[in-house]
């Protein structure tokens, strides 16, 4: 039997389904929503009903109440819930009734206030966690490293740290091709291509119809792969519907489509109400590296060939270190978010995260050895914030963490997760 990867996340959504009533698991398909799910209950009492099944959807149907019924101390799973919206009111109904821990878990592909006719009927009654495709830090076995931000905080990131997880950047360039989905881990080259094929007409061409998000799947498709070739770069509208040949004023609900199941988001700029020289563009994420490889095209035999000068290679690297960080949340003591900094003369900053006390860690992504010019910028966004910058790292093909200036280092991409 194939092991399962234990999941950053697993810690903490333990802890709310001892406390809250309903715990709601969202994510794109295919993440490992049901998985965690099946393991918080190992050891509980609970029901299992996956919408994804007809009998399980009709019963639904019928009537919602009783679907959701169960013996007074077990926790229903409900798995796919967007499926039939209006199971949602039917456990809204059933918490008012009886407020005890652990009553439900819901997983959804689709947003649970988003999906036609679902109403967002759980509010202080659910406690929700997004799950990402594998991270980095899940894939190699490092989750016992604890999060890079609070390492960082904690002061545990400094001159000649090295990493336990060495990456050199035919390394990189694998995990980059390869991505986080579990199912893939395994897989050969072709295998996976032919996996991400049918994942994407099965998630683009059934589910999203199913529930009503857009009567043009061919559309839909073609936006995802424009995104995918934009990977890590700001997006511009005008581009993408001149590129898809779709008007510039559809591009936007299609976008929220593929936000809506997860397999496309925005990092937006960051800025504070002192400054005002930042865009408003926002940056594209593709869910996952490999997904979005594989729409491109882009393998890693092109990312390492000198002769590709234009493969995209950096974009793809610094979008699989956005979305380590962005899944790292999930299990972080501190809480950030994290945004990407551009001001009008085009300095830029490619990842910037701030905590929730206002201090701010700040990121250059290279793909060659760090060297001076790449903390130019840094230095500057270091200056702008001054004591609310704590540190800067210019994320490499380095060995250890150098320091180069105060507050400022550089480091190998692996710091992230090990």
């Amino acid at each position: 039997m194939k092991e399962l990867v234990t999941r950053g996340l697993f810690g903490d959504a333990e802890a709310h389904l001892d406390v809250f009533p309903v715990l709601k698991i969202q994510g794109a398909r295919q993440v490992g929503k049901s998985t965690l799910a099946k393991l918080l209950v190992e050891g509980r009492e609970s029901v299992y009903k996956s919408l994804d099944r007809e009998q399980f959807r009709e019963q639904a149907e019928e009537d919602a109440d009783f679907f959701v019924e169960s013996p007074r101390e077990a926790t229903v799973v409900v798995d796919e819930i967007q499926r039939v919206p209006k199971v949602s009111l039917a456990v809204k109904n059933a918490v008012d009734e009886d407020r005890r821990p652990g009553r439900f878990i819901l997983t959804g592909s689709s947003g649970f206030a988003r999906v036609r006719g679902h109403k967002d009927s759980l509010a202080g009654r659910a406690v929700g966690i997004k799950v990402y495709p594998l991270s980095l830090a899940e894939r190699v076995g490092t989750l016992g490293a604890g999060t890079f931000i609070d390492r960082v905080r904690t002061g545990r990131i400094g001159p000649g740290v090295r990493p336990s997880h060495t990456c050199t950047r035919d390394e990189m360039a694998e995990l980059v091709e390869v991505g986080g989905y579990p199912v893939v881990q395994s897989l050969k080259d072709k295998q996976r291509r032919a996996w991400f094929k049918a994942y994407i007409e099965d998630v683009v061409g059934i589910d999203v119809v199913d529930q009503g998000h857009t009567p043009y799947p061919g559309r839909l498709q073609a936006v995802l792969r424009m995104l995918a070739a934009q990977q890590a770069q700001e997006l511009v509208k005008a581009t993408l519907a001149r590129e898809t040949s779709i008007p510039e004023t559809s591009i936007t609900g299609y976008i929220d489509v593929l936000q809506r199941i997860y397999l496309v988001e925005l990092l937006r700029p960051w800025s504070r109400n002192l400054v005002s020289r930042e865009k408003a563009k926002p940056k594209i994420l593709v869910n996952d590296s490999g997904l979005a490889a594989y729409l491109t095209g882009r393998t890693r035999k092109q990312w390492l060939d000198p002769q590709e000068p234009s493969s995209g290679f950096g974009h793809f690297v610094e979008a699989a270190l956005v979305q380590e960080l962005l899944a790292q949340r999930g299990w972080a003591e501190t809480d950030y978010e994290v945004y990407h900094w551009r001001d009008r003369t085009g300095k830029e900053v490619d990842i910037v995260v701030e905590c929730a006390d206002g201090s701010v860690i700040a990121f250059e992504v290279k793909t060659g050895a760090p060297r001076a010019k790449h903390f130019e910028t840094l230095k500057l966004f270091r200056q702008l914030l001054g004591d609310k910058f704590l540190a800067g790292f210019v994320l490499a093909d380095a060995a250890e963490v150098s320091p180069w200036s105060p507050k400022l280092f550089s480091a190998p991409w692996s710091i992230l997760w090990s």
